[in-house]
């Protein structure tokens, strides 16, 4: 039987208010991003960060907007072999997940910057003002 990535974890981490475990969690998936680097590991990782989505990005879940709950997203973007980062970003506006965001939108954004893609970039820079993303200094900052 295989172990799901949350029933690996220590006891103790069950014990942890919610906002601790995702902490936890979320340190974890950094460690296995930073020493992970080949296939079998990468999947371990993939798996693990899908298990986190599925668990927090729920509409009704208080961290559905954390922007913790952004970087497993991150992970799942760069690690996914149909979607991508792109269509990761793209199902996330649509859904409104982390629509107020400022930190959303410039890491979307970062994937046109790097293409150098200047009008998708517009785009997602026009997006960030009409959605009133937050904090307005970081959409200033990245996108001036």
């Amino acid at each position: 039987m295989v172990v799901g990535f949350f029933e690996s974890l220590p006891p103790f981490v069950k014990t942890l208010p919610e906002t601790k475990q995702l902490d936890y969690v979320l340190n974890q998936l950094k460690w296995m991003e930073n020493n992970f680097d080949d296939d079998e590991n990468n999947h371990r990782l993939r798996k693990a960060a899908m298990e986190t989505v599925l668990r927090y990005s729920v509409e009704s879940n208080p961290f559905y907007n954390d922007e913790r709950l952004l970087y497993v997203f991150c992970i799942v973007g760069k690690l996914s072999r149909t979607m991508g980062m792109k269509l990761v970003m793209e199902e996330l506006h649509n859904r409104k997940q982390f629509y107020e965001l400022a930190e959303f939108y410039v890491k979307w954004a970062e994937i046109f910057a790097e293409e150098r893609n200047k009008e998708r970039f517009n785009e997602i820079w026009s997006k960030a003002v009409k959605a009133n993303a937050k904090p307005i200094s970081r959409v200033d900052e990245a996108f001036r």
